[in-house]
This record gives C-alpha cells, sequence and structure tokens, in this order.
C-alpha cells in the first residue's frame, strides 16, 4: 500500500479474511449472477465498481471485490492498451451500505488470475483463495479547502479553482493544475508588489479543493458572498505532453443555460497563443499543439460554479484525452513545462483582465463577442444549406424505368421525391428554430456583461435580430431560388409538420413513433422544480432508494451509459420551476443535439 495506494479500493472496509475468487466478466446485470453462487467470497470483475457492489455486495453477498478493468477512453485507450497499469478505483458509501473491502490488479495480472482460476475448474482442481487483511477504520475526519486572495478595491472576485485530493500523487491530474496555480498566484503578487500591475479592481481568488467536495464546502460557507464572485476559470489536467499522453488542450464552455461573456473572452485570449511557429517561408504562423473549444460536458469543479443555480460562470482548461488518465502511470515525465507555461499565462491573463475590467473593456468585448457570434452562424447556416444541397444529390441517382417495371419504378420514385421534399421540410424547420435558441442564449451572454459594467446590450440585441432576419431572407433565397426548389410544396409540408409538432417535440426528425410519443405526453404533463442549489450529487439520489429501486437505477444509467450524465445534467441546470420536462428536453436537445425524454421521464422519477 505504501508503494502504490490505489492497489487498494479506496475506502476498503477492514477484513482479515480467506475466501474462494469467483470470476465475473463484468457483472453489472443480475442474470451473470445466475447458477454461481459468489455468498461469502470474492469477486474478480472488470465491471462498474457501484453496480457490481450493489448486485454482488448488497444482492447476492459477495465480501470483497477484485478489480482488474481500465476505463476506455476512446480512441487512445483500451483494457489491454496499458497492460501494467493499475487504475484509480473507490467505494463511495451511502447510509446505510454493507462495507466490504477491495483490491486493484492491473489488466495483465487480472488475465493471469483469471486463466490460473479457470486451468483449476477445467482439470476439477479445488478453487484458488485469497487471503485479504485490509487494517482501516472510518471516523469523522475534515478535509481542506485552501483559499488564497489577491485583495482588490471592492468585495466582487474572480475565482480560479483546481482540485488536489487523489489517494496518491499524479502528474497531471491534477498537480499540473495546482501547480500553475499556485504559480499564477505567485506571479501576480510578485508584479504588484513590484509595481509592474496595478492593484486590480476586483479581488483574485486561488482555490484548491478536493474536486467537487471541496467546492460545495467553500460555497456553503459563502453563501452570502456567491453573488460578488464574477467569474472562474477551472484547471484541471492541464501539463499533457501532447506527444506522449495522445491529448488536445481543450477550452470547455459554460452550459448554455448560463451563457455568459466568459467564453469568447478565454478563447480570444488562447488564440493569441496559436501562432508559435511560422511555414517554412514565414508567410503564416500557426500552432505547434493541438487545441479545440468544446461544449459544457461538466465532471469537475466548474460544473458546480457554472449550475445557474450558483451563477459562476467558469470555463474549464484541460487537455483530453489522456492515455494515462486516473492510473498510477499518470508521472512527472508526461508532463509538458511549455504547456503548462501556456495555460498559465492564459489563466492569469483572463483572471487579471476581468480583475480590472472597466466601460471601454466591456465594449471591446462586446463587439469581439458579436463578431465570434456572427462567424458562428455562418457558419451553422452554410452547414445547413449542404445538408440541403446534399439531399438534392439524391435525384440524380434515379434509374430510367423499362417498358416492364415502369409502374414500380414511377412509385419508388414518387415515394422518393416525397422523401427529399420532406428532409428539406425538416431541415428548414430545423434551421429557424435552432437560430432562434442561438440569439436567445447569445441575448443572455450579452446581459451577463451588467456584471462587469452598467452596459446598454439593447443595441446588440437589436443587431442580432436583424442578423438573423437578414440571414434567414438569404439562405432561403438560396434554396427556393438557387437550388430551385418548391417553396409552396415545402412550405405545406412545413405547415403539416407543424401540427405533427405537437406529438413529436424538439428538433422535428421522425413521426408517428407511439412509443415515444407515449413519453412526451408524460414530460408534457411534469413541471420540474429544483429544491436546493447547485448540481445532485449521484450518492443523494442512491441514499434515498431502496435496494430494488437501486438496482432499477443502475440498469437506467447502463443502458445510457454514453449520455447518462450529460443529459440529466444540462436537463437540470433547464429545470427552473416553470419549465415542463417536455420543455427541457427540447433545449437539451437544441444544446446538445441529444434527445431521450423516456430517460428524462425515468430520471427524473428517482429524484422525486
Amino acid at each position: 500500500y505504501n508503494d502504490l495506494k490505489i492497489s487498494l479500493i479506496q475506502r476498503s472496509a477492514p477484513t482479515e479474511s480467506e475466501t474462494e475468487i469467483v470470476i465475473l466478466e463484468d457483472g453489472e446485470y443480475s442474470s451473470e449472477y445466475k447458477n454461481i453462487d459468489i455468498k461469502g467470497k470474492v469477486v474478480l470483475t472488470k465491471g462498474d465498481i457501484k453496480i457490481v457492489y450493489n448486485l454482488a455486495v448488497e444482492k447476492f453477498g459477495a465480501i470483497g471485490i477484485i478489480f482488474d478493468g481500465m476505463k476506455e477512453v476512446k480512441p487512445i485507450r483500451h483494457r489491454m492498451d496499458i497492460p501494467d497499469a493499475v487504475q484509480y478505483s473507490s467505494f463511495w458509501w451511502n447510509k446505510g451500505d454493507k462495507k466490504c473491502f477491495g483490491f486493484v490488479l492491473s489488466p495483465k495480472e487480472g488475465e493471469r488470475l483469471r486463466e490460473l482460476i479457470k486451468e483449476r475448474v477445467k482439470n476439477n482442481k479445488s478453487p484458488i483463495r485469497v487471503k485479504a487483511k485490509v487494517k482501516s477504520e472510518f471516523y469523522k475526519g475534515k478535509v481542506e479547502v485552501i483559499s488564497a486572495v489577491i485583495p482588490g478595491k471592492t468585495d466582487e472576485e474572480i475565482i480560479i479553482i483546481s482540485h488536489l485530493c487523489h489517494p496518491q500523487g499524479t502528474a497531471n491530474d491534477n498537480a499540473s493544475g495546482s501547480a500553475a496555480n499556485l504559480e499564477i498566484a505567485r506571479t501576480i503578487n510578485k508584479l504588484i508588489n513590484e509595481g509592474k500591475l496595478q492593484k486590480p479592481k476586483r479581488s483574485i481568488r486561488f482555490l484548491w479543493v478536493p474536486e467537487m467536495n471541496g467546492t460545495f464546502a467553500f460555497l456553503a460557507t459563502q453563501e452570502e458572498r456567491i453573488s460578488k464572485m464574477i467569474a472562474g476559470i477551472n484547471l484541471d489536467m492541464i501539463g499533457e505532453n501532447q506527444d506522449i499522453c495522445k491529448s488536445s488542450f481543450l477550452i470547455e464552455k459554460t452550459p448554455d443555460s448560463n451563457s455568459s461573456f466568459v467564453n469568447d473572452l478565454v478563447e480570444r485570449i488562447r488564440d493569441e497563443f496559436t501562432k508559435d511557429t511560422k511555414n517554412p517561408f514565414g508567410a503564416g504562423k500557426f500552432a505547434s499543439f493541438k487545441y479545440a473549444t468544446t461544449p459544457f460536458s461538466g465532471g469537475s469543479d466548474h460544473y458546480i460554479l457554472s449550475d445557474p443555480t450558483v451563477g459562476i460562470p467558469c470555463p474549464m482548461l484541460i487537455q483530453w484525452p489522456d492515455k494515462f488518465y486516473h492510473t498510477n502511470l499518470d508521472t512527472l515525465e508526461k508532463v509538458d513545462p511549455g504547456m503548462l507555461k501556456r495555460t498559465g499565462i492564459i489563466a492569469a491573463t483572463y483572471a487579471y483582465f476581468l480583475a480590472n475590467v472597466g466601460e471601454r473593456e466591456v465594449i471591446w468585448l462586446a463587439n469581439e463577442m458579436m463578431s465570434k457570434f456572427k462567424r458562428k452562424i455562418l457558419k451553422y447556416i452554410q452547414d445547413e444549406i449542404t445538408r440541403i444541397s446534399a439531399i438534392q444529390e439524391f435525384k440524380k441517382f434515379r434509374v430510367e424505368p423499362t417498358q416492364k417495371n415502369i409502374a414500380a419504378k414511377t412509385i419508388r420514385e414518387k415515394i422518393k421525391d416525397e422523401k427529399i421534399l420532406k428532409n428539406t421540410a425538416i431541415e428548414v424547420i430545423n434551421l429557424e428554430k435552432k437560430l432562434n435558441y442561438f440569439i436567445n442564449c447569445q441575448k443572455n451572454a450579452f446581459i451577463s456583461l451588467k456584471k462587469l459594467s452598467p452596459i446598454n446590450v439593447d443595441k446588440y440585441n437589436k443587431e442580432l435580430e436583424e442578423f438573423k432576419i437578414k440571414e434567414l431572407q438569404r439562405t432561403k433565397k438560396v434554396i427556393y431560388e438557387d437550388f430551385g426548389l418548391d417553396k409552396k410544396e415545402i412550405s405545406k409540408i412545413c405547415e403539416e409538420m407543424g401540427e405533427e409538432k405537437t406529438k413529436n417535440k424538439g428538433l422535428i426528425k421522425e413521426f408517428g413513433d407511439k412509443e415515444k410519443i407515449k413519453w412526451e405526453d408524460i414530460a408534457d404533463k411534469n413541471i420540474i422544480s429544483r429544491i436546493y442549489k447547485g448540481p445532485i450529487f449521484e450518492m443523494n439520489i442512491l441514499n434515498r432508494l431502496s435496494k430494488e429501486q437501486k438496482e432499477k437505477y443502475f440498469e437506467l444509467k447502463k443502458e445510457n451509459a454514453e449520455t447518462f450524465d450529460l443529459i440529466r445534467t444540462l436537463a437540470l441546470y433547464w429545470a427552473d420551476g416553470k419549465r415542463k420536462l417536455s420543455e427541457i428536453a427540447d433545449l437539451v436537445e437544441l444544446e446538445s443535439g441529444l434527445r431521450n425524454t423516456e430517460f428524462l421521464v425515468k430520471y427524473f422519477n428517482f429524484l422525486s
């Protein structure tokens, strides 16, 4: 344990026992436990520890878990890609849970153990047994939240946050973010003391927290001051050597439900660092590193700060994916000092700018935001024009009918023409719906500028509406005049679909699915209200559920594994006590492109 702390599943209960090992493939479904006896035994599994614990230990009586899995990180890591690595794993106990112990093996060690067990079974030999000894205890303790501040002239604050909480030091996750945070604080403070920078108008607060829990704790003790926390930035896994870790430097934006000026600002600062090398003859500059801007997905402390009920817009800087994420191979030689420096300067510039911004800077930022938004909309519209153009390409693939099969061919071509018109109409309807959504989000982003200075945003909102009308007119001219599509026919289909839309919410894709319509009807009868600030921790849900309900909850989670966390988080953010669940499903779809109303109905039933 002293050499490799994560070889023990964290929060393991004490034990001194000897028992048989039983192999599970994943152990995530009750059906896998049929015809096997695991009571009083230890299970060997590659599956999700939460789900395996709920079934193997709580339901079927196992006393411990040996985990030899490796979380897949597409497209750079699968289970046997780093076969000697050990994955960081933990139990997260809920009230009334039957505590157990657990150990972690590398995939390579796990496969060796699996083969030994299978070989003994095959040869009718006595089963392999494990001796387990864990010395541990559960007691009331404390975790520390470290807060430091460079004081400003007002009571407003800008926050730089990084988490520091893993049971064994891991370099990129997140010693890199925590170290950069400390260096930013030291550098800004030094420059102020030397007179090279002015004392900021707003304070800059630096936070080092146990991820999630520490942020909740800090906000809970500062609740009366949250409204003075103007913006933040989260530094998480920022030091990766991209060649070794296979990562890209990402800005993760705030959710659309908390649209803000922060996204365009941090992008603008980042873009200043994307010209660090030149082409062979110096005619153009470009980045020597991989980078991108991505929509909100959550998973770290910004997910709490950016929740609309908290209201501190907080983008995240992160390197992702990382081949060595949450393993013992996340070590110092995989850190790139150059990337640490680059990210540190971006975050420091962001924080100091916001700490000093006044009316002139806000006007500049508003124009930056308008410029970026128009480019985004023009690209979106061109993508839609491309899709509509592609739909028309199907007309080129006609096969001239012979006299023998002319009737069948004619019917097929008629159906094809109707489908082309219908698909075109769908794109036209969705185009306008998305544009209205984008405009509303951008209006809220302009309103957020008032946190920095009492700016009049009416002229910007007027410009947005004029821009939308002009671009819609231009786009329809391309569709109906340049492409030569039948406006009357498409308008008629649009009208018919508008009626159909009362049964199928959100972006129009398909109609007549009775099962989907059933869940839409249920969602249309429910209004979602939040009863406390901040996101909901999963363990708070599980604490309220019976064993049978927990099993159903985990089944729902498994069935929706790829989108579970994102959809539920975005839906929760849009819930304001006024919107129906069907309206929330609309907004989630507009924000993410994902719609699963059945899942949302079932998930919110667990919360009610």
